[in-house]
């Protein structure tokens, strides 16, 4: 093997380890999260821009709720990018949720980037009226 050729697939081999570090440095953003409550119920809102409903993740452990999505700044069909400020990367953010929230009843939708979690009261937790009674 001549010696341009070693060199050419060292040179190729240094292109593919640089692109898996690339792709392992990847950024992590933290979604921006607002958090309202209701009579009856938590409400998290969380701005993931560029992640579409398909890409996002919600997962219950224990009294651990993790947000994940992955965003895709690939060019549009037909187009080629010139300039591009946000990479492609994923959101990450982990909330802990207390004895007041019932996990069965939690719900996620997605819409135009904007992740909205309602997480219900438990029974226990919610406010009630208490009758007063006459002797």
């Amino acid at each position: 093997m001549t010696v341009e050729k070693k060199e050419l697939q060292k040179t190729e081999q240094q292109a593919v380890e640089g692109d898996a570090r690339r792709v392992e440095r990847q950024p992590v953003y933290l979604p921006a999260t607002d958090i309202y409550e209701r009579k009856d119920e938590f409400v998290v809102v969380a701005d993931m821009p560029g992640v579409a409903e398909k890409d996002v993740d919600l997962h219950l452990d224990n009294d651990t709720l993790t947000i994940t999505g992955r965003t895709d700044t690939a060019a549009p069909e037909g187009f080629d990018t010139i300039h591009r400020e946000f990479v492609s990367g994923r959101y990450e953010r982990t909330f802990t949720l207390s004895e007041d929230v019932n996990r069965d009843g939690i719900k996620a939708n997605m819409k135009h980037g904007v992740l909205r979690i309602v997480l219900p009261k438990s029974e226990k937790t919610r406010p009630r009226k208490i009758a007063v009674q006459t002797e």
